[in-house]
């Protein structure tokens, strides 16, 4: 799933409608797609894309996993690596 970065989303193309256009600011606050991490029990992975509320990232050991942004930023699971 590939996403685009526009500032501000449009909200009216089939891009911006399915979810796939991720406003500027969420990567600010959060890891850029592509960038390395370290989640306190999964270990290392990449950020593979944002979608709502959920960050998705590709562990090594565990695969792919679905996280919800909210916890993660509050509770400091991803770490940049």
């Amino acid at each position: 799933m590939k996403f685009s970065i526009f500032t501000p989303p449009c909200n009216k193309c089939d891009n911006c409608l399915a979810g796939k256009v991720i406003p500027a600011i969420a990567l600010e606050i959060s890891f850029p797609l592509g960038s390395r991490v370290r989640h306190t029990l999964l270990g290392t992975g990449t950020v593979m894309g944002y979608e709502g509320d959920t960050i998705t990232v590709l562990f090594a050991e565990s695969g792919y996993q679905m996280l919800d942004l909210a916890l993660v930023q509050e509770n400091g699971l991803l770490q940049p690596q």
